[in-house]
């Protein structure tokens, strides 16, 4: 084993005054624990490891949905032993259905994690 990641958290946003989703959209952060249980430094980068899909459909980061929420990124180097915590941020239509996260760590490209998360 070399690392043991949890999502923590889902939450829907509607962002603060200055930034918000657009119209029809809501912001969903996702908060997510790195523990790295290997004898190596991890590197955690949102952008090089996690991809999101929001009904089959790719989605990139959304930065305001992180900066509304005064939520920190998913970039970190985490040594061996200790952890991290963060969180991705997206901007999606309000009657999505199904996000589904995949998150391949950049040391290990043989391990790939997904989740599924339904829109209550």
């Amino acid at each position: 084993k070399v690392m043991k990641v949890t999502l923590t958290n889902v939450e829907k946003s509607e962002g603060e005054e200055f930034l918000a989703p657009d119209e029809g959209n809501e912001f969903v952060l996702l908060d997510i624990t790195v523990e790295n249980i290997s004898d190596k430094d991890i590197v955690v980068s949102s952008i090089l490891g996690f991809n999101a899909y929001v009904d089959d459909t790719a989605m990139n980061e959304d930065y305001a949905a992180l900066t509304s929420a005064k939520k920190e990124t998913m970039d970190a180097t985490v040594a061996p032993g200790k952890k991290m915590s963060g969180t991705l941020g997206y901007q999606v239509p309000k009657d999505w259905k199904e996000i589904e996260i995949h998150y391949e760590p950049e040391v290990w490209k043989d391990i790939k994690i997904k989740w599924k998360i339904e829109n209550e």
